[in-house]
């Protein structure tokens, strides 16, 4: 059904690596983030599932534009863009997680939303263009694995290291 094959080839593997790395990322942040809101700031569910929108909101704002580049730069700039920005907004938004205040952290929430799309767009534009045309359909089901894969790794690490801590 799938060939290993094209696993091997370093374009694919590099892009599921990226697509896998932004996932692990991008879960946490909201199943946690979520969980921050509702059990430190005291937001209700509603408030917190509305307070994350701040870093939602710009991957609909940012989808056409890293489309762009994406095709006008090829998949490695914008990657490499979203990875050093993603990292910016983490540890800023890490950085403020002890002020115990969601407006202070609306920023960096934004900076990081920013990056979402960093880690669809390229990764999957250069998964379509490691093979030809009649091969678009398999190579697009062979990212979604290490997607899952991805964030579900994340969840139990990181739902390990919030339980044992039982702190944000």
């Amino acid at each position: 059904m799938i060939q290993v094959g094209l696993l091997r080839r370093p374009t694919i593997a590099g892009a599921n690596l990226v697509l896998a790395g932004g996932q692990a990322t991008k879960i946490p942040v909201i199943v946690f983030g979520a969980l921050y809101l509702q059990d430190v700031i005291g937001l209700s569910p509603l408030e917190a599932g509305l307070a994350l929108l701040p870093a939602m909101v710009p991957v609909v704002l940012t989808s056409v534009w890293v489309g762009r580049l994406t095709d006008r730069h090829g998949s490695r700039l914008p990657t490499l863009i979203g990875d050093a920005v993603m990292a910016l907004g983490l540890l800023s938004a890490a950085s403020l997680v002890s002020r115990e205040s969601y407006l202070a952290s609306v920023p960096a929430c934004v900076v990081w939303g920013c990056t979402l799309t960093f880690f669809i767009t390229p990764p999957q534009t250069a998964l379509l263009n490691a093979v030809p045309q009649q091969e678009r359909g398999e190579i697009s089901g062979v990212a979604t694995p290490p997607r899952t894969l991805g964030g579900t790794l994340a969840i139990a690490v990181l739902g390990a290291v919030f339980i044992a801590t039982a702190r944000f």
